[in-house]
């Protein structure tokens, strides 16, 4: 409710997210963590408001463009531009159209920020990109479009969900990679997906003898 209120000023959209994911705690020398920082108070007085820790959020193995600063601020500018997101994304079947709702991009001061407060030399605008929106179509949309599907009964949002997921290519991790060292090559998402639940339900608990493929491996040998 207090993000649809501001949907028309980015801005404040960002200093509310960045407030509550508690990144606007302490002194700024940069004129624009200042300013969010007195948007968020100015929004939070208001209201009583619950934010969590700054020291939740994890830097280490990330890529500077992964920083939650630049998704969190991504998000915002989404949010703000993208009007009854919900209800775009739930009337959309081809991966191609959802990719261009998510290409957006951080706040201009993240063009040549990371962190607040800390330049970089390289000046250049941080795109959610399209193997981040594909991410996101995956671990995000994919999972809530199956649910309300489920909630209200209706099947055809529940293959539809099923349907983005064939369109998608497979994903490139750890776990897809072992499975392809033992011949097993996922053609797309939904393949990749199923992959990775088997692992952590199944290989990972070591309940072999519970999983068909498993035991029919363990049969032959």
């Amino acid at each position: 409710r207090d993000l649809s209120r501001w949907k028309d000023d980015p801005q404040r959209i960002e200093a509310l997210l960045m407030g509550q994911a508690g990144l606007l705690e302490g002194y700024f020398e940069d004129e624009y963590p200042r300013k969010l920082q007195a948007d968020y108070n100015a929004i939070s007085g208001a209201s009583a408001m619950n934010k969590i820790g700054s020291y939740l959020w994890k830097y280490y193995c990330l890529r500077p463009s992964s920083f939650p600063t630049i998704r969190i601020s991504q998000f915002a500018q989404l949010m703000s531009t993208s009007s009854n997101l919900f209800s775009t994304l739930l009337s959309m079947t081809d991966v191609k159209d959802m990719e261009k709702v998510f290409d957006r991009c951080a706040a201009k001061y993240w063009d040549d920020h990371y962190k607040f407060d800390k330049k970089i030399d390289k000046s250049f605008e941080k795109h959610i990109g399209r193997m981040q929106a594909h991410l996101l179509i995956i671990n995000a949309w994919v999972p809530l479009l199956f649910l309300y599907g489920c909630e209200h009964g209706q099947q055809q949002y529940k293959d539809q969900a099923i349907e983005l997921l064939a369109q998608l290519p497979a994903e490139n991790n750890a776990v897809i990679r072992h499975w392809q060292q033992v011949g097993i090559n996922p053609s797309n998402a939904a393949e990749s997906q199923a992959l990775l639940q088997l692992n952590s339900k199944y290989c990972y608990k070591r309940r072999c003898l519970e999983c068909s493929i498993g035991f029919q491996i363990l049969k032959h040998k």
